[in-house]
């Protein structure tokens, strides 16, 4: 069974509770929310990450894995519409924010 993690910095509503940003979870009963997380990029799939033996015997814990900036609604929603991968945007706006504007460069970068 595949794990997922949260990319969305303002987390996503499951079950009564957030599950927060960088949240590693198990795909729940729910495969229509997941498959509807993924297309909204709201989650990502992750490999699990198996803790490895150290030379003198104890596990050693894995690395965390890198953050993931935040995307505006807007860019979301165009990015979504062209099939654009926010993976391959760097965001511009403040902290990296990927807004619309960066959007909009990658769809015309594409065209070219």
């Amino acid at each position: 069974m595949p794990n997922y993690q949260v990319i969305d910095k303002r987390g996503i509503p499951f079950n009564g509770q957030t599950l927060k940003l960088g949240q590693t979870f198990i795909q729940p009963a729910h495969g229509a929310q997941v498959r509807a997380w993924l297309r909204f990029q709201q989650i990502r799939e992750v490999k699990p990450v198996e803790p490895k033996q150290t030379a003198s015997g104890t596990t050693a814990t894995p690395p965390a894995q890198k953050p993931v900036v935040d995307v505006s609604d807007a860019a979301r929603k165009l990015a979504e519409e062209h099939s654009i991968d926010l993976a391959t945007i760097k965001g511009t706006g403040s902290d990296g924010t990927i807004i619309k504007a960066d959007v909009e460069a990658a769809i015309e970068a594409a065209k070219n």
